[in-house]
């Protein structure tokens, strides 16, 4: 059976890639092989040329260099208002409100909380009001026209910056738990 020097561990892996000179371009970062170097605390990693870009996502956030949100804000609601599309044609062929509003809890709204631990303390008024806007828009293809804070009430459902904080607040409750793996990143009491 042919052997895969890939498949064994990982200093297979950076032998074999010292060995066989090998361009990676992975997310606009170029790393060469050659340039391997042992790192005492993140053990072998690839160190090389590495490509400055304006705008960079990782993991599904969008960073920019000067570490705003607005392009991260810009592509999360462009991906919402696109299944926002969905939820009138839902609305159009006679599915029920709470249908409604479970496809918008199980769609359209992980679209625009994803990492928001990362992110939600960065954004602006104006950011804030913008992502916000989606939630309104929601609503008012549910319900017609009535006020954003009354649509809040008659469907149950919190405004998006609440719920936000309390996703950033529950991280860091477990954070402070000792036995949580980010733990040991917090100031020495």
């Amino acid at each position: 059976m042919f052997a895969n020097p890939l498949l064994g561990n990982s200093n297979c892996i950076f032998f074999y890639t010292q060995k066989n000179v090998i361009n990676v371009k992975l997310l606009q970062k170029r790393h060469s092989a050659d340039d391997c170097l042992e790192d005492e605390n993140l053990g072998r990693s690839l160190n090389g040329t590495v490509e400055r870009v304006s705008v960079f996502k990782l993991l599904g956030v969008t960073i920019n260099s000067a570490l705003k949100w607005d392009n991260h804000v810009t592509t999360i609601v462009s991906k919402a208002v696109k299944r926002l599309w969905f939820l009138k044609k839902l609305k159009r062929a006679g599915v029920s409100v709470k249908d409604l509003v479970y496809y918008y809890q199980a769609v359209i709204r992980p679209v625009l909380e994803y990492a928001c631990p990362a992110w939600h303390s960065g954004l602006t008024k104006e950011q804030t009001k913008t992502i916000e806007d989606v939630q309104r828009r929601v609503f008012q293809v549910i319900l017609g026209n009535v006020s954003y804070d009354e649509a809040c009430r008659t469907l149950n459902v919190s405004m998006l910056s609440d719920r936000r904080d309390e996703q950033c607040k529950t991280l860091f409750k477990q954070i402070t738990n000792q036995s949580h793996i980010l733990h040991r990143l917090l100031p020495v009491e």
